[in-house]
């Protein structure tokens, strides 16, 4: 996935937004720049999200539930395991549809503007969970900055403007 945003960034006009150059220049912002890397960039996080459910809808465990509970146990993938009343069948099903569900959104509404921000929102506590549970190395990162993609510039402006107040 790394290779494959950065390969895609190489073609955008990522240099001219916020980065060391822009930094120095005086220009740090959102210029007006060509909108198809981007668009290919989105499209890749879009297939990925799907294909992922794809595969995943072709193994049981998926399918009965279950899929959530077997990462907590292989201590290969494990940074922190969940307290012991969070791995009640009844969660573990709703961690395991939840997840499904929070991947076809991810894949498929979140092309329309009205549900994107929450969409987005979904995709980064969930990568956010499972980067504070699963040692999955720099994955969750490269998937939240990809669905940064999808937040309009002025939005993105904003969050990072009261990101570096809260600093």
């Amino acid at each position: 996935m790394l290779r494959l945003m950065s390969f895609l960034a190489m073609f955008s006009s990522a240099g001219d937004a916020f980065s060391v150059d822009a930094a120095i220049q005086g220009t740090v912002g959102f210029p007006a720049v060509d909108p198809w890397p981007l668009r290919l960039m989105q499209i890749l996080i879009s297939i990925v999200y799907v294909r992922t459910v794809y595969w995943k809808l072709r193994g049981n465990m998926w399918w009965n539930g279950t899929a959530a509970w077997y990462p907590v146990w292989v201590d290969t993938y494990l940074r922190h395991r969940p307290p012991r009343w969070m791995l009640s069948p009844f969660l573990i099903r709703i961690a395991t549809w939840g997840t499904l569900l929070a991947e076809l959104a991810l894949g498929t509404l979140i092309w329309i503007h009205e549900l994107r921000p929450y969409i987005v929102l979904s995709g980064i506590i969930m990568h956010a969970v499972f980067e504070v549970v699963m040692n999955l190395q720099l994955f969750g990162w490269i998937m939240i900055a990809g669905l940064l993609l999808f937040l309009p510039p002025d939005s993105l402006s904003r969050c990072l403007e009261w990101l570096a107040a809260w600093m």
